[in-house]
């Protein structure tokens, strides 16, 4: 008779060693399908990797009372990691210097990136986009104090969505999904000033 996910994972907690290590020899296979799921996320053995690190963590946190099966649970987990792994590395900036040469001209003479910056600076821009801001500065007064935090911290200060949660003591999914609510609000009530 086939033992259930569930029923090696009880057995894990309890201590027995053997239990764990099936429990995550036999989903081995569902990590890589899962892995597979995100070419374009990276290397095949580093989403692996952060696969199996969903695993373990569903593996921590699964709740055997909830109806949920724990490959269902663990699927969710192993998901979130590789998406939030694909975050982090998206977010990596690439900065050029300033001396980079963009373009040279028929005489040989270098274009320079911050002489094609200093041509674009205009002070319309500069104007309409301080009003700009005092606007997006009034909408955001309008929205619920946990949810300025959360804004502030996150277009204001730079602050990770990691930190944000950290510092309202909630999960870093949810200050995703709260954050892009409360930038639909606040899109929403700017549209009326565009």
């Amino acid at each position: 008779m086939k033992v259930t996910n569930e029923e090696l994972l009880l057995r894990a907690r309890a201590g027995d060693e053997n239990a764990y290590n099936e429990l995550f020899r036999i989903n081995d296979r569902f990590c890589y399908y899962v892995a597979k799921k995100y070419p374009n996320y990276g290397h095949i053995d580093d989403l692996l990797s952060i696969a199996r690190v969903g695993m373990v963590k569903a593996y921590r946190t699964y709740d055997c009372s909830k109806r949920v099966k724990f490959i269902t649970f663990a699927s969710t987990v192993m998901n979130n990691e590789i998406l939030m792994y694909g975050r982090k590395t998206k977010n990596i900036k690439r900065e050029m210097p300033l001396q980079t040469i963009i373009h040279i001209d028929p005489q040989g003479q270098p274009l320079y990136l911050e002489d094609r910056l200093a041509d674009e600076i205009n002070i319309e821009d500069i104007i309409c986009d301080k009003d700009i801001s005092n606007r997006v500065l009034e909408v955001l007064d309008t929205l619920s104090s946990r949810d300025q935090i959360m804004i502030r911290g996150l277009y204001f200060e730079g602050k990770t969505q990691r930190q944000v949660a950290r510092e309202l003591e909630l999960t870093q999914s949810y200050i995703s999904r709260r954050s892009r609510r409360a930038l639909l609000q606040m899109r929403k009530k700017l549209i009326k000033y565009l």
